[in-house]
């Protein structure tokens, strides 16, 4: 026999488990398909899609992405790019 609090968490386990098995057969009875013909799903492909390709071209035109602030070397040397130094407060 199970002490009564264990015995009271098997039985919310059980009911939990019977109620997502019962809420995931209303969701899939109901669902929108999420696949290629999906409004929501070829928008955002498509604004994802056009704005990484801008995004290459902006990097591309500017040379790639700039070295300031982006050198380990330096950061490990103690600068802190476009922030003052906290030492002077």
């Amino acid at each position: 026999m199970l002490p009564p609090r264990l015995a009271e968490q098997v039985a919310d386990s059980e009911q939990l488990a019977a109620h997502r098995k019962l809420v995931g057969r209303v969701e899939t009875a109901t669902a929108k398909p999420a696949g290629p013909e999906n409004d929501l799903t070829n928008r955002n492909t498509t604004l994802l899609t056009w704005n990484l390709l801008h995004l290459a071209r902006m990097l591309k035109d500017a040379g790639g992405i700039p070295a300031h602030g982006n050198q380990r070397s330096e950061w490990d040397a103690g600068c802190r790019f476009d922030f003052a130094n906290p030492d002077y407060r």
